[in-house]
């Protein structure tokens, strides 16, 4: 408190030009500390604690690791469903729609 009142004695004493503009600098500061604070209380706010929450949560539940069939047949379902997943996982995906296919059909008249 002693620093503050010094400071404050400090600024008193310079003559008045010099101290409208210490003044003005003074609450100038002020004021971006004070938006600073404000912005940063409503960033935090608007945070979801879900993130820290999943980060101290993470090691008490269980982590499985399936390889191979493991991994197509996690649910116990017969091998033939199993097989069916796989091959559906593996299969070659067909290319996105060209350009004239995602307008529509070729209007000109012939």
């Amino acid at each position: 408190m002693e620093v503050v009142t010094y400071a404050i004695d400090r600024v008193m004493m310079l003559p008045a030009p010099k101290r409208a503009v210490a003044l003005a600098v003074g609450a100038y500061c002020a004021y971006r500390a004070m938006n600073w604070l404000w912005r940063r209380l409503w960033t935090l706010a608007a945070m979801s604690p879900l993130a820290y929450g999943a980060r101290f949560t993470a090691p008490l539940v269980r982590a499985y690791s399936f390889e191979g069939k493991a991994y197509f047949n996690s649910d116990g379902v017969s091998d033939a469903i199993a097989l069916r997943r796989e091959k559906g996982a593996t299969a070659r995906r067909p290319a996105p729609f060209s350009k004239r296919e995602r307008r529509g059909p070729d209007r000109r008249v012939s």
